[in-house]
């Protein structure tokens, strides 16, 4: 099931993007977002509405593109929105000239990612789907080729390693990490006060109360830390 979310800017109290949703944590997400986006978030804070939940994923993009229509973007002149397509498919209503297109083929011709940057695309895809075309060409792109470790022998050492990673060594929860710093109290409050006001200047401020990032105030008030705890 899908949903449609927004985000209100503060200052002016009115929408600036409209999204659909699977994840349900997509819509609290900064990363992903276009330059449009980021520069309103920089200059103000914002909260985010979930208009509505349990839709098919057809009735999700038709009303995302009906917002998207009735605000119209600042990208085209035609409104208020960040957004940088018509809605719905993703790529629908991009403007791109055949200019920016080079650019962006000449900037990506031999370019070798860093293993940092490969994880944060691989976190940017959490939640996310292929059309059916695209689905197509990667399937055709891999027939007839062997895997990258065809033929290879694992060590012994590297099977054990893998076995005691999956089975041997799982990570402490809670207070019972060395490396925490907060308390199941603390956790309980967190979460109580993210619940009553998840607007972005509540995560600012429970991060300054314990001395940790906006991330983990986030992290822990959506059960992706510390999800033993509930309140």
């Amino acid at each position: 099931m899908a949903g449609v979310y927004e985000h209100i800017r503060l200052d002016k109290n009115q929408p600036f993007y409209y999204g659909i949703f699977e994840d349900k944590y997509r819509p609290f997400e900064k990363t992903r977002r276009n330059n449009l986006w980021d520069k309103i978030v920089a200059k103000t804070d914002y909260k985010i509405n979930i208009i509505k939940e349990g839709l098919t994923w057809e009735e999700a993009c038709q009303m995302e593109r009906d917002l998207i229509k009735q605000y119209g973007r600042i990208d085209k002149g035609t409104g208020i929105l960040t957004n940088l397509t018509d809605g719905g498919d993703g790529t629908v209503g991009l403007i791109r000239s055949e200019e920016h297109s080079n650019k962006i083929s000449k900037s990506l011709t031999g370019r070798k990612l860093s293993e940092e940057h490969k994880k944060k695309v691989g976190i940017g895809k959490i939640g996310t789907k292929d059309s059916e075309d695209t689905i197509h060409k990667k399937s055709d792109a891999k027939k007839g080729k062997k895997p990258n470790n065809y033929g290879k022998k694992r060590s012994t050492n590297a099977i054990t390693g893998t076995t005691k990673s999956l089975y041997g060594n799982q990570y402490a929860a809670g207070e019972n990490n060395s490396k925490t710093t907060l308390t199941t109290e603390d956790v309980i409050y967190i979460k109580k006060m993210w619940k009553s006001d998840c607007l972005i200047n509540n995560s600012k401020s429970l991060a300054e109360k314990f001395n940790i990032s906006v991330n983990s105030v986030w992290s822990i008030a959506t059960n992706r830390r510390w999800k033993h705890v509930q309140t």
